[in-house]
Formats: C-alpha cells, structure tokens, sequence
C-alpha cells in the first residue's frame, strides 16, 4: 500500500506556516512510501489564474 503524507500544518511538511508573501521562499516536504510510485508534482493554484506545475 502506497503512503503519501503533506500535512501543511506541519512545520517538517512546510515552512514557513500559514500564507507565504510574494517572493518569499516557501519548503515543501512530500513523505512517500512506496515501491510504484515514480514521481512526485507540486501544482499551486492560484484564484483566476492558471496552475503552476513544477517537477523536479
């Protein structure tokens, strides 16, 4: 059974907590347990805007 944790009330998951300004620096921390999975994605989505996706 795959396990995928983001809890953005979590310190460890994201920093800084709460709403990040514009241009400020903001870490993401995906915990994954699997064999299958392959690839993570990150997709921000802003109201009346286009998604973001960012792979690394």
């Amino acid at each position: 059974m795959a396990v995928i944790r983001f809890n953005p009330w979590k310190i460890t998951h994201k920093k800084p907590f709460g709403a990040v300004k514009e241009n400020e620096v903001a870490t993401f921390t995906i915990e994954v347990i699997a064999e299958k999975i392959m690839a993570v994605y990150l997709v921000i989505h802003k109201d009346f805007q286009e998604e973001k996706v960012i792979t690394i």
